[in-house]
């Protein structure tokens, strides 16, 4: 991960506002997709105003702490936010890019290792839309903690809604 980002901050009270982070790997043209972070968050009290996040595998790390992504964009294939972050997604665009005919991609993959650890993505208003399939998320451990409140689901999003992953063993 912390190799594959475009961009990387691990800094407390950093505010970026209408910028664009992106990964341009072509996921699809070695023999397995691989990771392409467009950007790693790692600090504390981070805020993103009106950015975009592109890339197709963990376009966004969400790595540690806690953060606030207001009126943004984040598009990807598979588990393309994901980390052990404790954020609000405030109106924001989760798009998938996963090309149409393959499996189903992932939007989360959430990382909260114990019950009395904070963490979570609560994803408020905005919308999930794009092309191809995609799971709400996965559970990168056992107690990977994902909210979507009034958020607009377009087709994209299969019927289960989730899929297990790690969850079955603690980490």
């Amino acid at each position: 991960m912390f190799r594959s980002a475009t961009f990387t901050v691990l800094v407390d009270y950093f505010v970026a506002s209408k910028i664009t982070f992106q990964n341009t790997y072509d996921a699809f043209a070695g023999k397995k997709p691989e990771q392409a972070v467009a950007a790693l968050v790692g600090g504390d009290k981070i805020a993103f105003y009106g950015c975009a996040f592109h890339g197709f595998q963990d376009t966004l790390c969400d790595f540690t702490g806690r953060h606030y992504f207001r009126r943004g964009s984040i598009a990807g294939g598979v588990d393309f936010i994901s980390g052990y972050g404790q954020s609000i997604y405030d109106c924001c665009a989760v798009t998938s890019t996963m090309p149409p005919g393959r499996q189903p991609g992932w939007v989360t993959a959430h990382a909260r290792t114990g019950a009395g650890v904070p963490g979570g993505l609560v994803f408020k208003g905005g919308s999930v839309n794009g092309t191809g399939r995609q799971y709400l998320g996965r559970a990168w451990n056992r107690f990977a903690t994902v909210v979507f409140y009034r958020t607009d689901m377009a087709g994209v999003v299969v019927p289960p809604g989730w899929q297990a992953w790690h969850a079955a063993h603690d980490v």
